[in-house]
């Protein structure tokens, strides 16, 4: 389906695009080629992006998961500096408790998204 037959379904059932946040990406390879969208008589160009980010996972032109996992380790890190800010007396037990309520649980919400991606590729 080209992005005209898009364009052209999308106004015969109502549910417009948006041109400008509409973007291309080539996977595996570096395609060098200009695509456009007509939209009220006017023409808008496709932008070309390497990287995007939808439902909190990174998928990049390359397929390589380490961007993902590089976001997830800080944003691990960051709740850990949280919680040693907010919490300057904290026990062993109490520890244990915010690491596995706050930071595991936000790394398997995070590594779940790319084992179903992974899955998928072989």
């Amino acid at each position: 389906m080209d992005l005209d037959s898009l364009g052209r379904w999308s106004e015969k059932w109502l549910l417009r695009l948006n041109p400008e946040k509409c973007k291309m990406m080539h996977i595996r390879h570096s395609h060098k080629s200009s695509y456009t969208i007509t939209q009220d008589e006017k023409l808008w160009t496709v932008q070309e992006t390497t990287e995007e980010k939808d439902l909190g996972v990174i998928c990049t032109a390359d397929l390589k998961v380490s961007r993902q996992c590089c976001e997830a380790a800080s944003k691990a890190n960051r709740i850990l500096g949280m919680v040693s800010r907010q919490f300057k007396n904290l026990g062993k037990k109490g520890f244990l408790i915010l690491y596995k309520g706050f930071v595991r649980s936000h790394f398997r919400i995070r590594y779940t998204g790319l084992v179903i991606i992974a899955k998928r590729r072989h």
